[in-house]
């Protein structure tokens, strides 16, 4: 899916991927604190407005469905 977000100077298009763990380790990239969590444990940690949607989004697509969001109209 893509997520597309303004903040207040530029504008970001974020591209999401669902993807399944196979094995082997994962590896953390420029981040010290970091874990697994199920989708439904997601709701208790802060996150800004667009990682907000993409959450949203993949936790209504759980079933399978992928979808566009793009940023929510006044």
């Amino acid at each position: 899916m893509t997520v597309r977000h303004a903040y207040t100077h530029f504008r970001v298009t974020i591209h999401v991927f669902h993807c399944r763990y196979l094995s082997g380790e994962p590896q953390a990239l420029g981040c010290a604190d970091w874990r697994w969590v199920r989708p439904d444990a997601l709701d208790d940690f802060a996150f800004p407005a667009a990682d907000r949607r993409v959450i949203a989004a993949l936790q209504g697509a759980r079933g399978g469905q992928c979808q566009q969001v793009g940023r929510p109209k006044n």
